[in-house]
């Protein structure tokens, strides 16, 4: 997989001549979502629009996050939109601040942050916010759910749900991170987001123990990303989850993984000895970099594996791949 197939764009109206930015952002946004109308407000709104967006794209599997935030603006998907342009894909929205109000179909709802909601694009719809709001759009391929799943979830989604909380932390995750995820980490965190939305979306009739095994993947998903911040511990995990940190241990003893705590030492450790062998750096800097709250710590993880100090495991390990060179 081709890390130059995975793009990250920016865009800012500001770098626009103010009469052109409303031009800018309408072709801009019907590029990322294909056409829809749009209300700017009253002529002054209009030559004062400011708009900014972050895109991650892997246009091989049409898999897109755009991360927007803007002035005050109504979008309009007309039912003239929809036959003209035959999209069946789907969209996961949530703020990241601000309020946003979609409608579709007899449905209306109001979303603060976090609270997701999805999107037909086979059927009108409206989206709104005032001045300064900030969300995450995700594009959901056709066949990443199925219509059906679509037509009978409600509007707005409830995130108390586990899984669906997983989808929002490993979207917001993506996000985050976009400028140092590779092409193969955004595609495989990304199919796993809409696995997991799938998932919630039939909760109702999943078995307990496949709940079980969603929020262990995102919890171990989830270490595999963040393992470096020293910050991260099992509360940190389950708070980011939206779970009980008890939930979050019985479900990966279910799939017959580590302990939060002994996952992180885990990953943290692999990072660890990775930069051994590869960076100049000293023990005590490996440490922190990899996520240990002090080199004392880093050191006893590192004998409990190693049976050895890291600095002497260093020195033996360059030794014997020196050697095997010469030889």
């Amino acid at each position: 997989m081709d890390d130059q197939e995975y793009q990250v764009e920016h865009l800012s109206t500001n770098a626009a001549q103010k009469k052109e930015r409303t031009e800018l952002w309408e072709s801009h946004v019907d590029f990322n979502h294909n056409p829809l109308a749009y209300d700017f407000g009253d002529r002054d709104d209009q030559y004062d629009f400011e708009g900014e967006t972050f895109v991650q794209r892997y246009d091989r599997d049409h898999l897109q996050i755009v991360e927007f935030t803007s002035k005050r603006i109504t979008y309009h998907r007309t039912k003239r939109h929809v036959e003209t342009d035959g999209d069946e894909s789907f969209r996961f929205i949530f703020p990241l601040c601000g309020r946003l109000t979609l409608t579709q179909a007899d449905q209306a709802v109001t979303l603060g942050p976090g609270r997701p909601a999805l999107l037909r694009m086979n059927k009108p719809l409206g989206v709104a916010h005032d001045d300064g709001a900030r969300a995450l759009i995700v594009t959901v391929p056709p066949g990443g759910i199925t219509f059906a799943q679509a037509e009978s979830a409600p509007l707005a989604l409830d995130k108390r749900r586990g899984t669906l909380a997983a989808v929002v932390a490993l979207i917001e995750t993506l996000a985050l991170n976009r400028e140092t995820t590779s092409a193969l980490e955004f595609v495989q965190i990304y199919q796993r987001a809409i696995e997991l939305l799938a998932l919630s979306l039939d909760e109702r009739w999943t078995p307990q123990q496949t709940r079980l095994a969603a929020v262990a993947q995102a919890a171990k998903t989830y270490v595999v990303a963040h393992s470096d911040d020293r910050d991260v511990t099992p509360d940190s995990i389950a708070l980011y989850l939206n779970c009980s940190k008890r939930k979050v241990e019985v479900a990966l003893q279910t799939v017959g993984e580590l302990s939060p705590a002994r996952l992180l030492t885990k990953h943290r450790l692999d990072r660890a000895q990775t930069r051994l062998l590869t960076e100049a750096s000293t023990i005590t800097e490996i440490a922190y970099a990899s996520g240990f709250g002090s080199p004392t710590a880093f050191e006893k993880a590192f004998i409990d594996r190693h049976n050895v100090p890291p600095g002497k495991w260093r020195r033996e390990a360059l030794t014997q791949t020196s050697s095997r060179r010469d030889g």
